[in-house]
């Protein structure tokens, strides 16, 4: 799970680096995006069952927040209208939920270095 965790930690802040310049920020992202749904996958499929139940709602809270940011970026990409709604939904919340999966990550990280210290 620490692994898990730094690769997380790399990713994101080199993404926030890259936003100095925006273009290579948002070609960041659309790497970081893919790579945390699929940590969070592992997550999901590895880790959800010994886990305490604060992480496991961390970890669902994260699922509900992408599936609700991803039908609302389709729906204003595929919109008529192109305004700053559609980089909000496209650029700015995905990031937002990319720190909060940088939150969760080193919470779960922190619960299996106590939980496995104790063993």
């Amino acid at each position: 799970m620490k692994t898990i965790h730094f690769i997380n930690i790399v990713a994101t802040y080199i993404t926030i680096g890259l936003y100095m310049f925006i273009f290579l920020g948002m070609m960041a992202q659309i790497i970081l995006g893919p790579l945390q749904l699929l940590l969070a996958t592992i997550i999901s499929i590895k880790y959800y069952k010994i886990l305490n139940q604060h992480n496991q709602i961390l970890i669902m809270y994260y699922w509900f927040m992408v599936i609700i940011a991803l039908v609302i970026a389709a729906i204003t990409w595929l919109g008529r209208y192109k305004d700053t709604t559609t980089i909000i939904w496209i650029f700015i919340i995905p990031m937002l939920i990319a720190c909060y999966f940088l939150y969760v990550t080193k919470s779960i990280a922190r619960y299996m270095n106590c939980n496995h210290a104790t063993k």
